[in-house]
């Protein structure tokens, strides 16, 4: 078979259909949409930030304040 532009096709399961999460138990993914049950991965918007650590003491504020900074906060963050 010569290779051209009518003979070409996608490769099995390179196109999916998209998953209708939430829609009732009968479609295997409702209630909790293959999230799993409460915490912070279950709710939407997912972790905050990064530097979180669950509620523990951030690793920035374990340590002491060392030197001296002339404007340790800038100006724009400030007034803002």
């Amino acid at each position: 078979m010569p290779f051209t532009i009518n003979t070409i096709w996608d490769n099995p399961g390179a196109r999916t259909k998209k998953v209708r999460v939430g829609r009732g138990p009968a479609s295997g993914l409702g209630k909790n949409c293959g999230r799993g049950n409460k915490g912070m991965y279950h709710r939407a918007g997912g972790q905050v930030n990064k530097g979180f650590e669950g509620g523990q003491s951030g690793l920035h504020k374990r340590f002491p304040k060392l030197g001296f900074a002339k404007n340790r906060f800038n100006r724009s963050e400030v007034l803002t």
